[in-house]
């Protein structure tokens, strides 16, 4: 039989489970959050990772397009000097038709325009 008569007796027996409650609530739910902002910063590391090899690939085909056209330029350019030395040694006056002249421009305008 139980009794009564001693308040509180009754009174700490009813709190001490509801603060233990609350405890572990507070703690899970603390556990959780913190799991979550760890995840999170997992993620966006990840992504910058990700995102950095991708602008450094970007970069380096923008290198090799240049490089290629630069090659592409060199090469016409000599041949036209060449041409042009041929023509001369010949005692024939050689000139660049324009259809070649445009090509060798927009050849040296592509070149400039991947360094801007």
């Amino acid at each position: 039989m139980l009794v009564l008569s001693d308040d509180s007796t009754v009174g700490t027996s009813v709190w001490v489970p509801l603060v233990t409650a609350a405890v572990g609530l507070l703690a899970g739910l603390g556990a959780s959050i913190l799991t979550q902002h760890w995840a999170d910063r997992r993620e966006d590391a990840r992504w910058e990772r990700e995102d950095s090899q991708r602008r450094l690939q970007d970069r380096q085909q923008v290198y090799a397009r240049l490089i290629a056209t630069l090659y592409a330029r060199d090469d016409e350019l000599r041949r036209a000097r060449a041409d042009r030395n041929i023509g001369a040694l010949l005692n024939e006056r050689s000139e660049l038709d324009t259809a070649e002249l445009r090509r060798l421009r927009m050849a040296a305008r592509e070149a400039r325009a991947l360094w801007i």
